[in-house]
């Protein structure tokens, strides 16, 4: 915000250097160099707006006592010459060029004072309502900020109200989207109730001690969707808030020409034309199956859909320029379609991968280790060159602390296949003590990549996930950084050991 409104008062060209400052001390998390750059930026705007305000007869006023005080220097020279020891007439003469230039400079400048003032004026143009206005927020909530730091005099509350999503969209005619409303408490959907009474409802909030409704601007929208409520986990909206929407309902695409588009567009020429037709022709041939003999890990029917279908085109982009694209299409439609299946049901899908992905084609020809990435910083793990971390690279083996029998190599194989796309989270899924944890420790060791560990119970809280604030040496408050957070900002790879019993808040 400061950026935005700095960059709109002051030239960019110009305060470069000090934008870059701001901008590293905000990096390095300085917060204390940090506010005072912005207290500097919000008084140097202070300064600013007085002097642009002056009114043209107040600039008239001031252009004419600086033209005075010009003048009274050149008035006393002539009284002043006499001190000085020159020949009379040149003094005289000296004096009548000086008292000339002096009176045409004269009839000059009170010819024009206004219009000089009108000039410097127009230079100094007033700054807009809206801009004043916004530069007046963002000193408030500095203030805040400054308070909250100890910066400012007199004390006062650390802590302020900082207004959600749906006030500011109310606020800034802003479309908001409410995914899985009907997952909401039922008291946060009865704070609904004013916004969808009419075109002109809105919400107090009594939290900051309001009286009046927030002033709801035009352009604002309102949107929910949810999951029908015979899903499992699922539950339906309550009638007097559901009959208060449009509703319309949002089928999944099925027609196989909207599926060749998608696939057609998912993949951007990265296959020829003639397989876009066979992952369609699989991916029906995978529903059917998936509704009537398929079975996962937890003996339930799997579900797959587009998001399915799209996460496995993602990785067919990614890998065929490394791996081609014939191991490409059976590497992201095994990830996607495949690794979740008991085996029996593996066995099944892998026989219509074969039949439609690869026209018959048997796999022992497209499963070879493809060249070393030329950077040197991948590791081979079971066909897969997996990133390396900043750590050294261990071999487990090595401390007999690991055994890798030829079943621990699949469960490899298919860990080090789900890693190479770096984006998405991987689930481990298994009985007790069949080594999942492990599995990744092992993987982690031998790329170079930190380990770290939660073990989740039904007491877990948010803290050990994100931090707390805890008692510096010094007696003072300081925020120490969560497992979670240290993993995510140093890049460390994270094990959610027991995910499935963490309570609803720390999964949400």
């Amino acid at each position: 915000k400061f950026r935005s409104v700095f960059e709109r008062t002051f030239p960019s060209a110009a305060n470069a250097e000090f934008m870059h400052r701001v901008t590293r001390y905000g990096e390095k998390r300085k917060w204390t160099h940090l506010l005072h750059a912005m207290r500097a930026g919000v008084e140097r705007v202070a300064k600013l707006a007085a002097e642009r305000a002056e009114t043209p007869a107040e600039a008239v006023d001031k252009e004419q006592e600086e033209h005075e005080q010009e003048e009274k220097p050149e008035e006393e020279k002539p009284e002043k010459a006499d001190e000085k020891k020159q020949p009379k007439r040149k003094r005289e003469k000296k004096a009548r060029g000086k008292k000339s230039a002096a009176i045409d400079e004269e009839d000059k400048e009170e010819s024009t004072p206004t219009e000089e003032a009108k000039k410097k004026q127009k230079q100094k143009r007033a700054l807009p309502d809206d801009l004043i206005a916004e530069w007046r927020q963002f000193e408030r909530e500095l203030s805040t900020a400054e308070r909250a730091c100890g910066q400012a005099g007199g004390g006062g509350p650390v802590f302020a109200f900082v207004e959600g999503a749906l006030v500011t969209a109310l606020k800034e005619g802003r479309w908001i989207l409410l995914d899985e409303i009907n997952l909401a408490p039922a008291e946060t959907l009865e704070r609904l109730g004013g916004v969808l009474e009419s075109a002109h409802g809105s919400v107090v909030l009594s939290e900051r001690g309001d009286g009046a409704a927030v002033p709801r601007h035009p352009r604002f929208r309102l949107f929910g969707a949810m999951n029908p409520a015979t899903d499992v986990g699922k539950r339906d909206l309550p009638a007097a808030l559901k009959h208060r929407f449009t509703e319309i309902y949002a089928g999944e695409c099925e027609s196989r020409e909207d599926l060749a588009l998608l696939v057609k567009q998912g993949l951007r020429d990265t296959v020829p034309g003639s397989s876009i037709e066979a992952i369609v022709d699989f991916y029906l041939a995978a529903r059917k199956d998936a509704a009537a003999t398929l079975l996962d890990s937890a003996d339930q029917k799997p579900q797959y859909s587009l998001r399915t279908l799209s996460r496995a085109m993602e990785y067919v982009r990614a890998a065929a320029p490394v791996y081609g694209v014939q191991r490409a299409l059976y590497d992201g439609f095994a990830m996607s379609f495949q690794t979740l299946l008991q085996a029996p049901s593996a066995a099944a899908l892998e026989t219509l991968m074969v039949k439609h992905l690869h026209r018959g084609q048997p796999l022992k020809a497209i499963f070879k280790a493809p060249p070393a990435p030329p950077d040197g910083t991948h590791e081979l793990i079971e066909q897969y060159w997996v990133e390396g971390g900043d750590l050294e690279r261990e071999d487990p083996e090595a401390s007999g602390r690991y055994v890798v029998t030829p079943g621990v190599k699949t469960h490899l194989s298919a860990l080090a296949r789900a890693a190479l796309l770096r984006r998405h989270p991987i689930l481990l899924q298994g009985p007790t003590s069949s080594g999942k944890t492990s599995l990744v420790e092992y993987l982690a060791q031998r790329t170079g990549h930190r380990f770290m560990r939660i073990n989740n119970h039904e007491h877990t809280d948010l803290q050990e996930y994100l931090g707390s604030y805890v008692t510096d040496a010094n007696g003072n408050l300081s925020f120490q950084e969560g497992a979670l957070v240290q993993a995510v900002r140093r890049g460390y790879w994270i094990v959610l050991d027991e995910l499935n019993l963490a309570p609803s808040d720390v999964l949400e």
